[in-house]
């Protein structure tokens, strides 16, 4: 047997049980600082109902830090126990920080002539916290153990919001979020260099998203290390460990709070992150993300409730659990916790490893921006190959020039798109963002996988299929009665060539109605709705005065919820009326 073929046996039989063995490795204590032996706690992370008294033991002169910095001898030294209570009603710090949007500097922006007023504001009453304690045992002859992390929540079980929602934990040195030059959260030096250029050409469109900034940098550089802590809802400590992290997104890097990307590297010290741990899945995994649903950041709604209705389709879909973040041991918002379609996904969930994955991702882009933030704008359609080489990128443009360039009326070419691509992939995928409605596609946020080369599992048979992602800019009401068909048709020359096909769009319109009658049938929508609701409402309330202070109302995250309620009772009438008499 090769070895492809012996690396696929194990996957696709044993996915459970390699599960449960890294589960029990997950995350474990850093070892790539080898020196004294690490400090030992006397509690390990978790929520305590009562303040406790922390005792540290090491091989060396003990120091720590409680505010979430590199502890060194610079630290506070250890000389008895520490008093862990409720952080809480310690004083707000990282969350008064300023540097972290363009609406604080609002009016440095109005000043360079922009029409721009902000909207976050910093916390008006103390936040919820935890307390951070990072310790370092130093030798006299300067060897140091690693560092130690833990995280303490004291009577958390009086507060409002946070019943029945995981809580996820990140600590990092601030330096590595908020310094000017090294942060990676703020404007910083990024911002003030183009300030201080003077060179304000950016289209007022744009402004807000494109600006310069620390937090536009991407790339391994700009990767911090982090500890986290996952905990379920019963506030049992299901991992912990250090990891990477870097922000996550585009333009919504701009907003808060920010998405995260989390990072399983063994120079860390984490094997990788156990799926059905965090997210109930049979996979391990080696990237995460904490997203906010950015567009859809007051609903956090839209990406889980279709991901949930189409998990059966021919399309991927990803899982997404909820998750409080508190960031260096302050509350930062509410997040959805979900794998990202990256080569351990792809391999655990499809059987196409690495050495034979190609991964497409297609989008438009509003700018040429090097890593250097230059400012140089234009308006391109563009899509590259996110896993693969660079000739893989020919097998993609060779199937769109030829479905978008071949009259797909004549029989052979049909036949022949269908060995290209897996046609009930493209339907399912396709009505799906029809039916929601999606603003933010098919321009933007499309992507396509495929084995390179046929092997064996039911996906390497080399015909390319579709992955959703990022449908935070759908399910608005105003486009419930409208033509989606026509408008995807009208931007899509792939799509547009196949529903010329009447097979093709036959198929199409009795999937729109299937999805109005079967898939979101409203009842069905309504009762997921109301679980969302009861499950988030007091959370959202938390976030919105984390981040708007009373901006928002106390009601605005259940009037969003209805909003998509609303939409998928009148999207329903719209398409019945429009196909249903025909083709349902």
């Amino acid at each position: 047997m090769n070895a492809r073929k012996t690396r696929w046996l194990i996957c696709a039989v044993g996915c459970a049980c390699i599960a449960l063995l890294v589960a029990a490795a997950l995350l474990a204590p850093e070892t790539h600082n080898a020196g004294l032996e690490a400090v030992s706690f006397s509690r390990d992370s978790g929520f305590y109902d009562a303040p406790f008294s922390l005792e540290l033991s090491g091989g060396g002169r003990i120091y720590y830090t409680l505010d979430a910095s590199d502890p060194d001898e610079n630290a506070i030294e250890y000389t008895g126990p520490i008093p862990i209570g409720d952080a809480s009603e310690n004083e707000n710090v990282y969350s008064m920080n300023t540097d972290v949007a363009l609406d604080f500097v609002s009016d440095v922006i109005q000043g360079l002539g922009y029409s721009f007023e902000g909207t976050y504001r910093v916390p008006e009453s103390k936040i919820d916290k935890a307390t951070v304690v990072r310790a370092v045992s130093i030798g006299a002859d300067g060897s140091r153990s690693a560092t130690e992390n833990r995280v303490f929540f004291v009577g958390f079980d009086e507060k409002t919001g946070y019943d029945g929602l995981n809580i996820v934990t990140v600590t990092t040195d601030p330096k590595n979020l908020f310094d000017p030059q090294t942060g990676i959260y703020v404007l910083g030096k990024a911002f003030t260099d183009w300030l201080e250029q003077g060179n304000y050409k950016l289209d007022p469109d744009w402004i807000y998203t494109f600006s310069p900034a620390n937090y536009f940098y991407k790339g391994r550089d700009w990767e911090r290390e982090a500890s986290v802590c996952f905990f379920d809802a019963d506030r049992q400590l299901i991992a912990s460990g250090n990891c990477g992290i870097r922000l996550q997104g585009h333009g919504s890097k701009a907003k808060l709070p920010k998405s995260l990307n989390l990072f399983a590297r063994k120079e860390y010290g984490t094997a990788a992150f156990s799926g059905k741990d965090l997210l109930g899945v049979d996979y391990t995994l080696d990237r995460l993300n904490l997203n906010t649903g950015s567009q859809d950041s007051d609903s956090l709604l839209m990406d889980s409730l279709v991901n949930a209705f189409c998990a059966d389709m021919r399309f991927g879909t990803r899982e997404y659990v909820p998750y409080a973040l508190f960031l260096d041991g302050e509350y930062w918002g509410v997040y959805w916790l979900t794998p990202r379609y990256k080569k351990d996904y792809m391999a655990q969930k499809y059987q196409i490893f690495e050495d034979n994955l190609v991964l497409y991702f297609g989008y438009k882009v509003h700018r040429t921006r090097n890593a250097k933030q230059t400012d140089n704008l234009m308006d391109i359609t563009a899509g590259r190959i996110k896993i693969g080489n660079d000739e893989d990128m020919a097998l993609y443009t060779d199937m769109r020039d030829f479905i978008a360039g071949s009259d797909m009326r004549i029989p052979d070419n049909y036949a022949r798109a269908c060995e290209l691509i897996d046609i009930d992939s493209c339907l399912d995928y396709y009505a799906t963002e029809i039916y929601i409605a999606n603003n933010d596609w098919p321009i933007y946020n499309t992507a396509l996988f495929r084995a390179r080369k046929k092997a064996a599992g039911p996906y390497s048979d080399g015909k390319w299929r579709w992955l959703l992602f990022d449908v935070n800019m759908a399910m608005n009401v105003p486009d419930a009665q409208s033509d989606y068909v026509a408008r995807t048709v009208k931007q899509d020359p792939l799509f547009a060539s196949l529903m010329n096909n009447e097979a093709f769009s036959d198929a199409l319109y009795r999937r729109l109605v299937r999805l109005a009658t079967e898939t979101f049938d409203p009842e069905k929508v309504g009762a997921f709705i109301d679980r969302h609701e009861a499950l988030l409402d007091e959370q959202m309330d938390l976030k919105n005065q984390r981040f708007y202070n009373d901006e928002k109302s106390p009601d605005y995250f259940i009037k969003n919820c209805e909003k998509v309620r609303q939409f998928y009772a009148l999207r329903r009438e719209y398409i019945l009326s429009q196909y249903g008499e025909q083709y349902g």
